[in-house]
């Protein structure tokens, strides 16, 4: 059930556990607690449809290297990033968890049967299609790959209901975490901003921080500096291990027999190296995929090979691709 921003400090002496953020993991983890029996409150700071006061909030400077903008990048309200997610997922390879020849500083402090248990829940959350088995190419260090390309699930709309009529789940929208208060290393207090500036303090038994890989960071880092460094002593590595997918594009090419390559219907192909490619290459794990171009990319490719290959026009009408 949702309840007034004005409320939360009432109810927050019964609370178990206080999520902040309802996006895929806040509001996942909000439902799946509650179905337990446990009092839940989820606390999001955007309102229940996008709003630019929220997404406001967003805004910032990006340094280092090249990204693309914050504010346009997440989605700050009920749902989260899931409201424009493209539903694309496939499971981590064993050995994105091991160190790297070519960065040993690449292994995680888990492996991959650490999270193995978990798949099959998250895949139902999501909605997410069972994948094929990956495809290793003969003699080429590659391997094709598969995503579940299923219709992007929206939590938001997935689980309207629980959010509406839970006896055990209260979720308070507009609620901005601005400090946490702390005590011997557990958090023991949250203190929340509307956007009318008022504040309301919730205190729990848990609180769980689900708010994304870049705002959990940022969240901790002020945070902790509010509380001198009381509340992770060790706050080096914070924001340090954040992951992102950096996209290039390698190049262009005309296709004549896409059924030879084994192209789908829309001509998408996903390729990957296998494990002993990265080793022996020294290079990190990564995608490489080829995507159909639509009519106009592909007659414009089309022309500019004519004019550095006249005479190629000819052969290209007459056993012209359908895309490249």
């Amino acid at each position: 059930m949702y309840i007034a921003f004005e409320d939360i400090s009432e109810h927050s002496h019964a609370v178990d556990v206080c999520i902040i953020g309802a996006g895929a993991a806040g509001i996942s983890m909000a439902v799946t607690l509650a179905e337990r029996g446990h009092r839940v409150l989820l606390c999001e700071g955007g309102d229940a449809d996008y709003s630019e006061r929220s997404q406001e909030c967003y805004r910032g400077e990006v340094v280092g290297d090249p990204y693309i903008p914050l504010y346009g990048a997440r989605l700050r309200y009920l749902g989260g990033s899931t409201n424009h997610w493209g539903g694309i997922c496939r499971p981590l390879d064993r050995y994105d968890f091991t160190a790297k020849s070519a960065a040993s500083e690449t292994a995680w402090p888990i492996g991959r049967d650490a999270l193995s248990p978990y798949y099959r829940a998250a895949a139902s959350v999501l909605d997410l299609a069972p994948t094929p088995a990956d495809q290793p190419i003969t003699d080429s260090g590659l391997k094709r790959i598969y995503f579940s390309l299923g219709h992007p699930t929206r939590l938001k709309e997935k689980y309207a209901t629980t959010l509406s009529e839970s006896n055990t789940l209260e979720c308070c929208l507009t609620a901005n975490l601005v400090a946490l208060e702390s005590q011997n290393g557990k958090v023991t207090g949250a203190i929340f901003k509307n956007y009318q500036g008022d504040y309301r303090k919730v205190q729990a038994r848990y609180f769980v921080l689900a708010c994304g890989g870049i705002e959990n960071s940022r969240l901790l880092l002020w945070c902790n500096q509010q509380l001198n460094g009381q509340l992770i002593p060790q706050a080096d590595t914070l924001g340090h291990y954040w992951m992102e997918h950096p996209h290039a594009t390698v190049g262009q090419a005309l296709i004549f027999e896409p059924a030879a390559l084994g192209l789908d219907e829309d001509y998408n192909v996903f390729l990957s190296p296998t494990a002993q490619s990265i080793s022996s290459r020294q290079i990190l794990n990564c995608g490489l995929r080829l995507h159909r171009m639509n009519a106009e990319a592909t007659q414009e490719l089309i022309d500019e090979l004519a004019d550095q290959a006249p005479s190629w026009r000819d052969d290209c009408v007459s056993g012209r691709p359908r895309d490249g």
